[in-house]
């Protein structure tokens, strides 16, 4: 159900259709759709962009592996099971989507050759190419833990990537306040850090 962000009160909050759900807790899980009054000095909008190679008649590396540049900025690439190259990276501090269709091209081909330059005898060909928003922190860090001002309002915002792996953390740490637990992790990833 879609909600209306703007519409949150001290203990509820309004479908974009205009009902209203009544709640104990709320946690905001919500991506980068919204940088939130408490982190809009903390945080920005990123624009990366990546592609899917066509498939390789053989893979340039034996195991499934993951490679990540720590440059900046980074490259990151890895296979799939039919012999594709998934890669990415090349971000911008830019918080628009790429429309141009030429200048996506010329970012992802970029990629293409990057990839193409550290194996010999590749030649990686794009089948697919897009490009994306992501969010990232000053401090490298998500956003986990309770509004300081409405402690019922939770945030669980995965900023920098590791949506996946701040997720399990984050329900852990958010599980805990809600319960009125200690945490030993959740003072670092606090939102008024």
């Amino acid at each position: 159900t879609q909600v209306n962000l703007d519409s949150i009160d001290s203990n509820q909050i309004f479908t974009e259709e205009g009902y209203k759900i009544e709640f104990k807790n709320i946690i905001l899980a919500t991506g980068y759709t919204n940088i939130y009054p408490i982190i809009k000095n903390k945080a920005q909008i990123n624009r990366t962009y990546a592609i899917s190679s066509k498939p390789l008649k053989k893979l340039p590396w034996k195991e499934d592996l993951m490679f990540w540049e720590t440059k900046n900025p980074y490259l990151y690439f890895r296979t799939t099971t039919d012999k594709r190259i998934i890669a990415g990276g090349l971000d911008e501090e830019i918080n628009k989507l790429e429309k141009n269709i030429e200048d996506l091209k010329e970012k992802t081909e970029k990629i293409a050759k990057e990839i193409n330059n550290l194996f010999d005898g590749l030649n990686l060909e794009v089948e697919d190419r897009w490009n994306a928003l992501f969010g990232i922190s000053t401090d490298n860090l998500p956003f986990i833990g309770a509004d300081p001002i409405n402690k019922n309002k939770y945030y669980l915002l995965g900023y920098e990537g590791n949506g996946t792996c701040y997720s399990m953390a984050g329900s852990k740490i958010i599980a805990d306040l809600i319960e009125g637990k200690k945490n030993p992790y959740s003072h670092i990833v606090r939102l008024d850090r």
